[in-house]
């Protein structure tokens, strides 16, 4: 987990103490990320080759994951690992999520 530290400057913040924010998902993750997409030739194409009518997937949701969400959902994790043919590993894509050791099971 990477902490972030800044100082609120908002009037609600009287005594200015730091406040730390935490994100699970380095830079590495995003890297797998865009292994997958850079696979599967583009956006639009990986999220059609993970898309089914339980999981309905957009090109602008593979954006926002790499631009906005910093983060891969869970749900969609798995998808992506089989769309690559295993090329993109679960544990590469959500590390917090599949650990190194269930990642080879």
């Amino acid at each position: 987990m990477t902490a972030f530290v800044r100082k609120l400057t908002t009037p609600v913040d009287l005594h200015n103490t730091p406040v730390v924010f935490f994100s699970s998902m380095s830079t590495k993750p995003l890297k797998a990320l865009q292994r997958a997409i850079d696979d599967a030739g583009s956006q639009v194409e990986l999220a059609r080759r993970i898309a089914t009518p339980a999981l309905p997937i957009k090109q602008q949701h593979i954006w926002n994951w790499l631009n906005r969400d910093k983060e891969v959902p869970a749900e969609a994790v798995i998808p992506i690992e089989k769309a690559t043919d295993g090329r993109i590993t679960r544990h590469e894509l959500r590390p917090d999520l599949y650990p190194r050791e269930q990642a080879a099971a």
